[in-house]
């Protein structure tokens, strides 16, 4: 039992070092690796902003149209949540790009 729990303490602690390495290297403003998440997150909440209009434009719904008020809520905030998607994945990948240009013109 005794190795379990070593083996377990120097599993949490690989992890959290690991964590803790990778938070810093986000955190660093000229970081290849914020640059290449940024753009990622980018795709990602383009992702979320299809996904948004399309469930506004479905048939499908969480909360039924026939439902008064709650039903267009319903579409409203998903609306909504499609276009700040859709303005932060812009703005993120801009940004992303915008570093890994600036990084790449300073290796050469």
């Amino acid at each position: 039992m005794e190795s379990f729990f070593g083996f377990l303490k120097i599993t949490v602690l690989s992890v959290s070092a690991f964590f803790i390495v990778l938070i810093i290297l986000l955190s660093l403003p000229k970081s290849r690796l914020r640059a290449l998440v940024m753009k990622i997150y980018g795709y990602t909440l383009y992702f979320t902003a299809f996904l948004m209009f399309g469930y506004v434009v479905s048939q499908v719904d969480a909360i039924p149209d026939f439902i008064p008020f709650a039903g267009q809520i319903d579409d409203v905030g998903a609306g909504l949540t499609g276009i700040l998607s859709a303005l932060t994945g812009y703005i993120s990948m801009r940004q992303g790009q915008k570093s890994l240009k600036e990084l790449d013109r300073k290796d050469v």
